[in-house]
């Protein structure tokens, strides 16, 4: 047939194919959405088993640092008072719970996010931060476990970038 009785039959054709792309491009978003959030998620999930582990972790540090402290002044005459403060003062360094109160603000801000039509530079910005977050968390801990979560909130928030990177 010539190309102007197939013109009716071509634009319909590509009109559903345009259609059927949108529909597919729609549930590929939702499903990236849907995966973001759970990663999302899984992080706060893991941040609330780092504050607990790190709640007793100030005190486990002057425990120890007291009983080696002990040891090795054994016979010598030092200011309790004076040594207590030292302890406090290091065992303060070991309290992250500004950066899980920030990481919890970051993760709902990014919640707020997700939900709007456009997530690009501020979702960036914002992965950003709680991986700095994690990183202070991690860097301030002396505890293996909370050396390990970490790891695992880093890797989620890379599976988000990379997802981040694949919205149109």
């Amino acid at each position: 047939e010539p190309p102007e009785k197939c013109e009716k039959v071509i634009r319909e054709c590509l009109s559903r194919a345009l259609e059927g792309l949108q529909e597919m491009k729609e549930r590929e978003g939702q499903a990236m959405q849907s995966d973001i959030q759970q990663r999302l998620s899984s992080c706060g999930n893991i941040v609330n088993s780092i504050e607990k582990i790190s709640q007793a972790e100030p005190e486990r540090f002057r425990d120890r640092i007291q009983e080696r402290f002990s040891q090795l002044t054994e016979g010598i005459g030092i200011n309790p008072e004076r040594l207590e403060q030292e302890i406090a003062l290091l065992a303060d360094r070991l309290d992250i719970s500004e950066e899980v109160v920030r990481f919890r603000t970051h993760l709902e801000h990014m919640d707020e996010i997700m939900s709007q039509r456009e997530v690009g530079k501020k979702a960036e910005f914002l992965l950003q931060e709680l991986n700095r977050e994690v990183n202070t968390m991690a860097s301030k801990s002396n505890h293996a476990g909370i050396s390990q979560s970490s790891v695992e909130i880093k890797s989620e928030l890379e599976k988000v970038r990379e997802q981040l990177q694949n919205i149109e």
